[in-house]
C-alpha cells in the first residue's frame, strides 16, 4: 500500500560505458524471448552476444519498437534519469530499472560517496543521444497515449471474455478502438506488450493451429474453451469503451454491477467488517462467478461470517443471488447469467414461431 512505501534519495551519474554493455547483462533466455516477440528469427547455440547484438541493431533500425515495448510511465522515468541529478526511489522505481536495463536505457550500481557505499543510477550517454528527442516528440507522446488506451481496452475486455481466439479478438478490438489495425499489427502489438501485462498472455492450442489471449483470471483455460465452443452460436457481448476503461482501471470490479454495492453496504455498514477483508472476499466471489462457480459454492464462502440475525443471513442470500446473476461469466462470452437466460429465452421463442406457417386466407 502507498503509505507503507519507503523512498531513498539516489544520485544520478553519467556512465562511462555504452548501451550494448548494459544490454549484454540481460539473461540470454530473456533476450531470445524478446527476439521471438518482435518477430526476429534466430539460431540456437550461438554466443549470447550474438542475440544481444541482434536486438541492439533492431532498436537502432526501428527506434519506435521501444515505444511499443516500454510503457509511458517508464519512458517518463527514463526522461527524469536523463534530466536530473538526483531522484527519490521506491521499490517500483527499482523494478523499472531492472526492465529498462534490458533496453540499455538506464542502469544502476554502487559507488563510494562520502566514505560510504551508496546506490546510484546511471544515465547512458549513447542511449540518451539516440532516444532523447524521440521520447520528447509530440508524435511519440501521442503514440504512448494511444498504446496506454489500447492496453486498457484489452485489459477491460479480458475481465469480460476470459479467453478468446485472437482473430475474433482482433475484429472486436478494431470496432471498439475505431483504429484500422491489421491482424498482423494487432498480434505484433500483443506480443511486444504482453510481457508487461499483469492481466493476461497469449495461449497456443496443443495443435498449434489456434492462438488465443487468456486472462490470468481464468482458472481452467481448456474447460473454459470447451464451454465457449458449446455456445458457438452465441456472439461475444459488445462492450463500450467507457465500460472497458472503467473495469480496467478498477481492477476488474464494477461497482455498478447489481449486488456489488449491496455486498459492501451489508458487510461494512451493517456487519461492521473490515474494508480490506470485504474487498478481498468480494474479489474472490467475482472470480468464482466468472469461472462458472455454482450458487451453492458461493453461499459456502459466506456461510461462516458473523451474522447477528436471521435477517442479515437472508439479506446475504439475496445479495449473493444478485451477484450470481449479474456478474459477467467467461463461459457466456461476457454476458451475465441473467442476460444469457434472456437471450436463450428469446431464441426459444423464435424457434417456436418457426414451427408455424401463417397462410393468408379470404376471397380475392
Amino acid at each position: 500500500m502507498e503509505e507503507n512505501m519507503t523512498y531513498e534519495k539516489v544520485n544520478i551519474v553519467t556512465a562511462d560505458f555504452d548501451t550494448f554493455s548494459v544490454m549484454s547483462k540481460t539473461p540470454v533466455e530473456t533476450v531470445k524471448s524478446i527476439l521471438g516477440r518482435i518477430g526476429l528469427d534466430y539460431t540456437e547455440g550461438l554466443h549470447k552476444d550474438a542475440y544481444v547484438m541482434a536486438f541492439y541493431q533492431e532498436l537502432i533500425d526501428d527506434p519506435n519498437l521501444i515505444l511499443r515495448m516500454v510503457p509511458g510511465e517508464m519512458i517518463d522515468f527514463v526522461m527524469d534519469v536523463w534530466e536530473q541529478d538526483q531522484m527519490e526511489m521506491d521499490e517500483m522505481s527499482w523494478n523499472y530499472v531492472e526492465y529498462l536495463r534490458i533496453f540499455g536505457l538506464v542502469s544502476s550500481g554502487r559507488l563510494e560517496e562520502e566514505g560510504k557505499i551508496k546506490k546510484v543510477l546511471y544515465r547512458i550517454p549513447e542511449s540518451r543521444d539516440r532516444f532523447y528527442f524521440l521520447f520528447k516528440s509530440k508524435k511519440s507522446r501521442n503514440l504512448i497515449k494511444r498504446y496506454n488506451h489500447w492496453d486498457k481496452l484489452i485489459a477491460g475486455s479480458m475481465f469480460y471474455y476470459g479467453v478468446i481466439d485472437l482473430e475474433i479478438f482482433h475484429n472486436i478490438f478494431i470496432k471498439v478502438s475505431k483504429y484500422a489495425l491489421s491482424y498482423d499489427e494487432f498480434f505484433s502489438y500483443i506480443k511486444c506488450r504482453s510481457s508487461l501485462w499483469s492481466f493476461g498472455a497469449i495461449l497456443i492450442s496443443g495443435s498449434g493451429r489456434h492462438m488465443y489471449f487468456q486472462s490470468y483470471e481464468v482458472e481452467n483455460a481448456d474447460m473454459t474453451l470447451l464451454y465457449i465452443r458449446e455456445h458457438r452460436k452465441l456472439h461475444y457481448k459488445k462492450i463500450n469503451v467507457d465500460q472497458l476503461i472503467y473495469i480496467a482501471e478498477s481492477g476488474g470490479v464494477d461497482n455498478r454491477w447489481k449486488g456489488v454495492s449491496e455486498f459492501g453496504e451489508l458487510l461494512i455498514d451493517t456487519m461492521n467488517m473490515d474494508y480490506y477483508q470485504v474487498t478481498v472476499l468480494l474479489q474472490k466471489l467475482i472470480h468464482m462467478i466468472r469461472n462458472s462457480a455454482s450458487y451453492d459454492s458461493l453461499i459456502k464462502e459466506v456461510k461462516s461470517l458473523d451474522y447477528r440475525s436471521e435477517k442479515q443471513w437472508e439479506k446475504m442470500n439475496q445479495v449473493i443471488r444478485s451477484l450470481y446473476y449479474h456478474i459477467p461469466v467467461f463461459e457466456y462470452k461476457g454476458f451475465t447469467r441473467s442476460e444469457f437466460e434472456k437471450l436463450f429465452h428469446e431464441k426459444q421463442l423464435k424457434n417456436r414461431e418457426k414451427l408455424f406457417t401463417i397462410i393468408d386466407g379470404g376471397k380475392e
